[in-house]
């Protein structure tokens, strides 16, 4: 107004890293609200300070130590109950304040576990995950929840995809990939046995009863072979 020129300056910075962070935590908060009801445990851990920030557990035993402060309890309480004696092994030692910093400065940012409990209805699967993210302040988001009903339905699908669907052994691609893998094992000292079984007149039967009774028949040869399977054993 007065004739004297007037000088603007702005800064510009990129910030893509900073707004992906907060949308990955934002991301994480979702999940755990959206997954509440399989939610065994969720801790957030503030790696700058070294102490918990929240810890919610549908266990009763786990809040009891949480009450009582001590990180490591709770830690060794939870991970007691993988069958795994390795993953168990491996759980706790990521889960120490020193291995996520490790994992931090290794570039390790994302770690999930797979596993087996044991619950008074018998095995069930859980999935550990452990994210690290640094937004203001170096952070662990520590998950821990039921993943029975996923690992049924993959089974399910397993199952469908190598076995006959009228006999349920396996199927003639899957048997065959397990044949070729043992005579690979059996090139280092590994040694098995294949056994293969004719049902005598069996073309006769099917001839003289119909496709339905040789087909009951094949079933009935397949259930009495796949209980007397032990161990690694396999029918096909």
């Amino acid at each position: 107004e007065d004739g004297k020129p007037y000088r603007a300056i702005g800064f510009s910075s990129d910030v893509t890293a900073e707004v992906m962070r907060e949308r990955q935590i934002r991301a994480l908060q979702m999940e755990k609200e959206t997954l509440v009801q399989d939610m065994y445990l969720s801790a957030v851990y503030d790696m700058s300070k070294r102490q918990a920030v929240d810890i919610q557990s549908a266990d009763q035993k786990v809040m009891d130590l949480v009450k009582q402060g001590d990180l490591k309890q709770v830690i060794e309480y939870f991970t007691s109950r993988i069958i795994d004696g390795d993953i168990r092994k491996q759980v706790r030692n990521n889960l120490s304040k020193a291995a996520l910093m490790a994992l931090w400065l290794g570039g390790e940012k994302n770690l999930c576990y797979e596993y087996q409990i044991q619950k008074k209805g018998g095995l069930s699967w859980e999935l550990l995950e452990i994210h690290i993210l640094c937004s203001h302040r170096l952070t662990a988001y520590i998950y821990v929840k039921d993943i029975q009903s996923k690992k049924e339905i993959e089974l399910q699908l397993k199952e469908k995809a190598e076995k006959d669907s009228m006999t349920k052994v396996y199927n003639h691609a899957t048997f065959e990939s397990m044949v070729e893998m043992h005579l690979q094992q059996e090139n280092h000292g590994k040694r098995f046995v294949l056994g293969i079984i004719d049902v005598d007149e069996f073309k006769q039967i099917n001839d003289t009863f119909g496709h339905r009774i040789g087909d009951n028949i094949l079933c009935q040869v397949a259930l009495e072979l796949s209980k007397n399977m032990r161990g690694e054993e396999a029918a096909g």
